[in-house]
């Protein structure tokens, strides 16, 4: 059995209990979708193209590299700044959407769970049933996710590996 063959294949929307507003506050709120791109990496080339601190933006959860992924973002509102940086030609593996304003900058505290749309490929025909029985339980009750190169496998940007830490 394979999983994460194409990006197509994993399939990750984050679900946020952050209800964003018109009204112009702290934070302007954005969906970023993206794909082969690192959570960490992708924050600190905005913060590059947009000219402002990356301690300015804020991410609710860390999403994979190895698949198409949305999640909410906020970038502290500086006046004349946003939310004109919705648009970056020429990047076709991101996309920032911008949804308004909020108060504060969005926490893990904002995203309720993640919802998953995973291809699998390969399957031996023995395996069949046993992935549907298992499919139905995680249906039911969700799965934590504590095991993946994001959590254990890589070290990110030589500040150690986040496995190590959470323990």
């Amino acid at each position: 059995m394979k999983i994460k063959v194409k990006p197509d294949d994993f399939l990750v929307r984050e679900v946020p209990t952050l209800q964003p507003t018109s009204l112009p506050q702290a934070q302007a709120i954005f969906r970023l979708t993206k794909q082969s791109w690192d959570t960490f990496d992708l924050v600190d080339l905005l913060a590059r193209r947009l000219k402002i601190p990356k301690h300015d933006i804020a991410t609710g959860g860390i999403k994979d590299r190895h698949g198409k992924t949305e999640q909410l973002l906020s970038i502290k509102n500086r006046r004349g700044l946003l939310p004109a940086v919705i648009a970056f030609p020429g990047d076709e593996n991101f996309h920032l959407g911008f949804l308004g304003y909020h108060p504060t900058a969005i926490t893990a505290r904002d995203i309720r769970g993640n919802h998953f749309t995973i291809t699998i490929r390969n399957i031996i025909p023995g395996e069949v049933e046993s992935i549907r029985r298992n499919a139905e339980i995680v249906s039911r009750w969700g799965v934590p996710n504590y095991f993946d190169e994001q959590r254990f496998g890589s070290a990110r940007h030589r500040k150690g590996f986040m496995g190590k830490e959470i323990f």
